[in-house]
């Protein structure tokens, strides 16, 4: 999505201002650190690790995934890119990937939620 993005850039010749450079770089560090945390997860699954902690990773991630979306559309707005159906493909197919978890996350996230506040422990 973020290569599409950046052909796009270049092929429509954007002109690069600040608030354009700042706003793709942000959604660069973002699909770098979601893949990061892809890859620790895996390893700490694999390795039979805390449980706990490899689920807050996914939930974490799922969030950012979420916010990645939202940013990108911003940075179509202010870009006034024209998208292709490449793109628009890979993009819907995205959101529909994060969107069709979000009940088993939210679930997750508040039995996470309420073992913190459990006052028993």
């Amino acid at each position: 999505q973020i290569d599409l993005l950046v052909q796009s850039c270049k092929t429509q010749r954007v002109t690069a201002t600040e608030k354009i450079e700042f706003q793709l770089g942000n959604l660069q560090a973002m699909v770098h650190g979601l893949r990061i945390m892809a890859y620790e997860a895996a390893m700490m699954l694999d390795r039979g690790g805390d449980q706990g902690e490899s689920l807050s990773i996914i939930l974490y991630a799922r969030n950012m995934a979420v916010d990645f979306q939202s940013k990108l559309k911003d940075f179509l707005s202010i870009t006034g890119l024209k998208r292709d159906a490449l793109f628009d493909q890979i993009t819907n197919d995205l959101a529909q990937a994060v969107m069709m978890a979000r009940n088993v996350a939210d679930i997750k996230q508040k039995k996470l939620g309420k073992f913190l506040l459990d006052f028993t422990q």
